[in-house]
C-alpha cells in the first residue's frame, strides 16, 4: 500500500514537473516571438 502511495506522489510530482517546464518555455517563446 506505501508503495503504490510513494509512487503515485512521484508521478504526480513529475506531471508537476513537465508542466512548470512546459509554462516556461511557452513565456520564453512567448517573450521572445
Amino acid at each position: 500500500m506505501e508503495l503504490t502511495k510513494a509512487l503515485g506522489s512521484l508521478i504526480f510530482n513529475c506531471i508537476k514537473l513537465v508542466g512548470a517546464l512546459i509554462l516556461l518555455f511557452g513565456s520564453i517563446k512567448y517573450l521572445f516571438s
